[in-house]
Parts: C-alpha cells; structure tokens; sequence
C-alpha cells in the first residue's frame, strides 16, 4: 500500500453514473513513482483522509479491501453489457436503440458458444 500526498483537483460524472477524480501530487520520490506506474490500469480502494494516516488506520484499510471482490457492484454480465453499450456507441451497426443492438449481440455470442459445444462433442 502506497501512501501519497494529495489534493483532489476534480470530480466529473460519466454517463454510466460512474465517477472520474483527478489528484494532484507534488514531485515524489523514485521509489513512490515505479510503486504508482505499477498500479496503473489496476482495480483497487482509494482511502482519503486531510491528515497523514497512521499505521492502525493504514492497518484498517487494508483489512476492509481485503473483504471486497475485485469488482463490487457489477457482475460479469453487467460489465459485459457496459461494453457492448460502449461499443453500440461507436458503431451502432444500424441499430437505432441499444436494446436492439444488445439483443444482436448477445445472440451471436450465444451461437457462438454453442457451436464450441457441438463442436466439442
């Protein structure tokens, strides 16, 4: 666990009522940046609090992270379906609502993993 020096900068909603914040750190030293670039892209808990944490708050957090899945709140089947909406945003392929188009979707992904089946037997 890394603890850094902060200032939450920004707070911005996204459309699938999820939330960006942007932090703000002074320069940190070699050490805490290659621990920081190793989280990059990586599921985890933030913890702030406007004054240093001391070992048994540290302690705590750590302990109640360690009680949460990797992904809290969303199942496989709902990130799956925040995929396809991000995609259908791209590409719609000609689907005029997203139901449609999710509908598209998942059968061919069903058909797909169906002929694995025949195929396997």
């Amino acid at each position: 666990m890394t603890q850094i020096p902060v200032v939450l900068e920004a707070v911005k909603t996204r459309r699938d009522n999820t939330i960006t914040m942007t932090f703000g750190a002074l320069e940190l030293p070699p050490a805490t940046m290659a621990a920081v670039f190793q989280q990059m892209n990586k599921y985890g808990f933030l913890a702030f609090k406007e004054s240093e944490m001391n070992q048994g708050e540290l302690d705590a957090v750590a302990a109640a992270a360690e009680t949460f899945s990797d992904d809290p709140g969303k199942t496989p089947s709902k990130r799956l379906r925040g995929v396809l909406y991000r995609l259908w945003e791209k590409d719609n392929l000609g689907f005029s609502t997203f139901p449609a188009y999710y509908q598209h979707q998942m059968e061919r992904l069903i058909t797909h993993f169906k002929s694995q089946i025949e195929n396997a037997l």
